[in-house]
């Protein structure tokens, strides 16, 4: 699990996939990665790939409540790996790790979005077992600052 020490190489990573799907760079600060990333009361869920000492990925994700089936379900906001340790087993580890805590909680249903020009992350998600769903059409909304 991330902890405080992983700050650097966390926001590290989200940079990365920033640059990755053409978005600026993160604006997280240290006080809204420890709110909410990190501890047991955050509300998204933080897990680390170490590998030779230093983080190689993330996978963050929180839980989504449908009222209309009754059921709570995963939604992972971001996975990324390290440039320098792609196609080493790192995004495989994390989707695994993810799997098995989704299961041991019960859930039946992850879900994520995927930039639509990332084939990569599209044909590592068909690998690990997903499987694109047109069941929903993402929808956002961007608030103007007050």
């Amino acid at each position: 699990w991330a902890d405080a020490g992983d700050y650097e190489a966390v926001l590290g990573l989200a940079s990365q996939l920033a640059v990755h799907i053409e978005e600026k760079p993160p604006v997280l600060t240290l006080q809204r990665y420890l709110a909410s990333h990190v501890g047991p009361d955050a509300p998204m869920k933080l897990l680390v790939a170490v590998t030779g000492g230093r983080v190689a990925g993330l996978a963050a994700w929180t839980l989504v409540h449908e009222l209309y089936s009754g059921e709570t379900g995963l939604y992972i906001s971001d996975l990324a790996v390290d440039r320098d340790a792609r196609g080493k087993g790192v995004g495989r580890a994390l989707m695994d790790a993810v799997k098995a805590w989704a299961r041991a909680r019960g859930l039946r249903k992850l879900g994520w979005d995927v930039w639509y020009a990332n084939q990569t992350a599209k044909r590592f998600y068909e690998a690990v077992g997903a499987s694109f769903s047109d069941e929903t059409h993402p929808y956002k909304m961007i608030l103007e600052e007050a």
